[in-house]
């Protein structure tokens, strides 16, 4: 056999594993363990549509720049690909911080042409006046860049309305409870709290005058004729250029349950924001933590992504067609208050979802492993296609009927498909490795028979190398976005029992993957907390890897030295970036959307996996292991045993 033979065969291996990963995220394959392993009915056993994917090529996708950076330039005529190349790699290193989000947002919305769409949980109030925190009502807390997002939507607004622009789009689309919620606001110039100042707003109420600047009633005694004239001229534009769209998820008696014990039980949880030809894929709200001290992913897909931010701005305007479209006069509150949509039924929202979600792909649908016996047709992928992304999307259960989650129309649900995955890299990546961060690790049964078979084999292997594992990264308690504010007594009272009872889940957790080489990381870092969700997987012998430079070596800890992904080049095979925290409620309360990329092996240009291999990298940089005897007593400070063992299985249903 040639050597050029043993080469073919190899790649046509590679290709066809690739394939598998591929078919799994769309829905098309379900591994034979992920069935196997399986006790609840959850498990989708059948292929009955397929999920659709767009081939990204390396300009498509980018960190989002740091505040005030240059963007990567284009390649200048004297320069070779490979120059190119290390410059790239060079600008992607630095994964992007909140202030870089912030400013690149702010800069976008007031650059934009065309549309500006997102979605998301809520939207800080900025200076509404000023937004004080109900646990510390002598604390003055200035909203800088809340109000810098909001006063640019304004101007964008505003320019609309002068230059009369009618094809610019603006739709925000929130949910329901959050962006109700009152927020205690203070009129004042220095931040300062005034108690006869004090009022209440809403985040859809602060957003709703950015869009309408010319209605905000709090800055005139006529103010609420002047909102309710703004609305009805908005609604003579057939087009609906902007508008605020909240999302119900409650039906039933749960919509009786006041805010915000209702968030509790659902809430719309996506992370979407496009504008122009840009979407930005994160985890992150818009409010000023996540500005500046609360770390997430941001990562955005620029120039249209070849269909995928249109597709995304198709999810968003039917999501905001169910939705209800916010207005603060009394007809408006009735409707919000029933909960009631006239727009759209829920029938009509889950057949328009089925038909987005069910899309074809010629090419790769034809695509035979079992039945190709040259596999001549997988080296014909594009090869400029660094990556597949594969959009995802999650209902709660109590959102579809029986018939409805098993008619050959629905389209396969994220829970499903991310879990297909996972299996699929243990069966065609016998050493794939899983990094996983979870701002709420909380992995259910469902989900945690994937994540314990990575490193099976590593508990008959006591060699100091070993293949596989899985490594999963959560917030510790001084990072967690539950940790105690200062008037929160010891006893209980607040939320300060949370991140407790987080770290007795970890533990749990940690016992079903520490014998097979796996580890729980700990976000730790003084004055932030920890946001940050997502799935890295890589193929390779963890022990055979090269040792990380020098410079990396200086500031790691060396007891996760083995979590670091080392070689992105070849090692990282998917990312899944969304708003998932892969947790009981992501799996049976919330509304959440993904998007998971398959790397391209067949690429000949990867300097973009370095993006995606950085985010976790630096995350690391401020990560200890969870060890067996860490965070002992912090329960015992905190709660008395018999009411911490009801929290945790509060919290094993809720978060």
């Amino acid at each position: 056999m040639t050597v050029t033979h043993h080469v073919k065969v190899a790649g046509s291996r590679k290709l066809k594993s690739w394939l598998r990963l591929l078919q799994a995220a769309r829905g098309q394959y379900i591994p034979k363990e992920a069935i196997d392993n399986c006790n609840t009915k959850k498990v989708q056993q059948k292929v009955y549509s397929q999920l659709p994917c767009f081939p990204l090529h390396p300009h498509h996708v980018r960190s989002i720049p740091p505040a005030n950076a240059l963007q990567i330039s284009a390649p200048s005529p004297e320069s070779t690909s490979d120059d190119h190349r290390q410059r790239q790699r060079q600008q992607c290193k630095k994964s992007a911080m909140p202030q870089d989000f912030h400013a690149h947002l702010c800069t976008s919305i007031l650059n934009a042409k065309h549309r500006i769409k997102f979605a998301t949980l809520y939207i800080g109030a900025g200076n509404g006046c000023m937004s004080i925190p109900p646990e510390e009502d002598s604390h003055k807390f200035n909203p800088k860049k809340e109000e810098e997002l909001l006063a640019n939507l304004r101007k964008i607004s505003s320019y609309g309305d002068k230059h009369d622009k009618n094809n610019m789009e603006i739709k925000i689309l929130m949910d329901m409870s959050r962006a109700l919620r009152p927020i205690r606001v203070v009129h004042s110039s220095d931040g300062s709290v005034r108690t006869s100042n004090i009022k209440a707003t809403s985040s859809a109420q602060e957003v709703y005058s950015s869009l309408f600047p010319k209605g905000k009633y709090n800055q005139n005694p006529n103010g609420q004729q002047i909102i309710e004239r703004c609305h009805e001229e908005n609604s003579k534009h057939k087009t609906k250029a902007k508008g605020v769209y909240l999302f119900n998820v409650h039906d039933g008696l749960k919509s009786m349950i006041p805010s915000p014990l209702n968030e509790a039980l659902g809430v719309f949880h996506l992370k979407i924001y496009i504008i122009d030809d840009e979407l930005i894929l994160s985890g992150a709200n818009l409010s000023e933590e996540y500005f500046t001290d609360r770390l997430d992913r941001y990562i955005s897909f620029v120039g249209g992504a070849n269909g995928l931010v249109d597709f995304y701005s198709d999810l968003i305007d039917i999501l905001s067609d169910y939705a209800i479209e916010y207005n603060p006069d009394d007809s408006a509150k009735q409707k919000l208050n029933s909960g009631t949509n006239s727009n759209m039924t829920q029938v009509e929202l889950l057949n328009a979802l089925s038909k987005l979600f069910n899309q074809k792909n010629e090419f790769l649908d034809n695509l035979n492993i079992e039945n190709s016996s040259n596999h001549d047709d997988l080296n014909e992928i594009d090869q400029q296609a660094f990556a597949y992304a594969v959009p995802t999307f999650q209902l709660p259960p109590h959102f579809l009927s029986k018939q409805q989650q098993s008619a050959s129309s629905f389209f396969p649900q994220d829970v499903s498909v991310t879990r297909n995955l996972l299996f699929a890299a243990l069966e065609n990546y016998p050493s794939s490795t899983v990094h996983i961060s979870s701002a709420y690790l909380n992995p259910t049964p469902f989900f945690m028979s994937a994540l314990a078979k990575f490193g099976t084999q590593n508990e008959k292997n006591h060699d100091e190398e070993f293949d596989g594992a899985a490594f999963l990264l959560t917030a510790s308690p001084t990072s967690h976005g539950f940790k105690p504010r200062k008037n929160d007594a010891v006893n209980g009272s607040g939320k300060g029992w949370v991140p407790s009872v987080f770290i007795k889940l970890a533990h749990e957790v940690r016992t079903q993957i520490i014998s097979k080489g796996g580890k729980l990381l700990l976000y730790k870092r003084d004055g932030w907390t920890f946001h940050s969700k997502g799935i890295w997987l890589t193929s390779g012998n963890l022990g055979n890897r090269e040792t990380f430079d020098n410079t990396q070596q200086s500031t790691a800890n060396t007891c996760i030295s083995n979590s670091y992904i080392h070689n992105p080049d070849t090692d990282l095979i998917a990312t899944v970036i969304g708003s998932s925290n892969f947790g009981s409620r992501s799996e049976v309360l919330d509304f959440e959307s993904n998007c998971i990329l398959i790397m391209n092996p067949n690429c000949n240009n990867s300097s973009r996996k370095v993006i995606f291999a950085d985010e976790w990298n630096s995350m690391l940089d401020h990560t200890v292991e969870l060890g067996d005897k860490d965070y002992p007593d912090d329960d015992e400070k905190t709660i008395d045993r018999y009411l911490q063992n009801v929290l945790i299985k509060v919290a094993r249903k809720f978060f």
